[in-house]
């Protein structure tokens, strides 16, 4: 948010609500349709937008673009710890999950 804050500053608000709307749609989709990849065109077009107002503003999101990459080619980064017990007895069935967790009992 701190490239929205320095170049355009009556828009970080805005912007913070399609990022969390952003995130939870492709939280919400599952293994559905790729999200993601729209997501990502509206995005570039944010950005393409902020760049043709304020081409200073190139490093800084080259800076934002290669971190994203990074991540993504590392996979899932989950900070903290998470300590996760149960104890079954008899016929029970136990689901845990430190994120999301989908499941179909047949």
């Amino acid at each position: 948010m701190t490239v929205w804050r320095r170049f355009r500053p009556q828009a970080v608000e805005e912007v913070e609500r399609e990022l969390d709307a952003s995130r939870t749609s492709v939280l919400d989709a599952g293994g559905g349709p790729d999200p993601a990849g729209r997501l990502e065109g509206q995005w570039v077009g944010r950005f393409a937008v902020l760049l043709g107002e304020h081409p200073e503003a190139a490093d800084e999101l080259q800076g934002l673009v290669e971190g994203w990459q990074r991540r993504m080619s590392e996979g899932q980064l989950i900070n903290g710890g998470a300590r996760l017990e149960a104890r079954a007895k008899d016929n029970a069935r136990i689901y845990q999950a430190a994120r999301d967790q989908h499941t179909s009992e047949r």
